[in-house]
């Protein structure tokens, strides 16, 4: 391809006219057309035939092949087939992702169970860790609804705030361990509708619903 630089083996194997950047073994290995692509880490990209990605670490958007992502970090994005629209951002950030769509992950382990969920932000280490399958939560803070699996439409500030709830739904929680202990009931996503504000706010609360607790404790 025209101004495509790889460093590597097999680095831009089958790269035609696109104009590419890869180093490391394999990176980028698949392209032929796509262009403006950067892959750094060994196996970077290695599935990739799309246009303008952004991999860099060890199998850091691996599987990738038509979508959009920028992925940086250790198997960051590892198994995103033909998701488009995520940033992932620190070791194992969104590794689990196969066809979820925007999404953004920055800190290690930060949305690294999901696979087809929407629209979620997780920032800080083990934020939204263990979401699989909800969509549309925000989490700002270490392990921050790191427990959280199917809910949706969460909001979470502050270090372990929401940081027990596994399946709850539309509570809102901003301070260090805001709602920490909430716990909905069930298996599946249930609407709690709570709001805590102020570290430690609601620290008691357990499976109370439509509940605003304002101040420390």
């Amino acid at each position: 391809g025209n101004f495509s630089t790889g460093v590597g083996h097999t680095a831009l194997f089958a790269n035609t006219t696109g104009s590419n950047t890869a180093f490391g073994a394999l990176a980028l290995k698949t392209v032929t057309t796509g262009g403006n692509s950067v892959a750094v880490g060994r196996e970077a990209l290695e599935a990739f035939t799309g246009d303008e990605s952004t991999a860099v670490g060890y199998k850091a958007g691996e599987a990738l092949t038509t979508g959009g992502l920028v992925a940086v970090g250790f198997q960051a994005g590892k198994s995103a087939t033909t998701a488009i629209g995520n940033v992932l951002m620190g070791e194992l950030s969104g590794t689990a992702i196969t066809t979820g769509n925007n999404n953004t992950a920055v800190g290690s382990q930060a949305l690294s169970t999901i696979t087809t969920s929407t629209d979620n932000t997780a920032i800080g280490h083990d934020a939204l860790r263990y979401q699989t399958t909800g969509s549309e939560n925000t989490a700002v803070g270490s392990e921050a609804l790191d427990a959280l699996t199917v809910g949706n439409g969460n909001v979470a500030v502050g270090v372990q705030a929401l940081s027990t709830d596994t399946v709850g739904s539309r509570s809102t929680a901003v301070g260090a361990t805001a709602l920490k202990v909430q716990q909905a009931t069930g298996s599946t996503a249930n609407n709690y509708y709570n709001v805590g504000v102020g570290y430690g706010a609601g620290l008691d609360l357990t499976t109370g619903y439509y509940n605003t607790l304002l101040g420390s404790f």
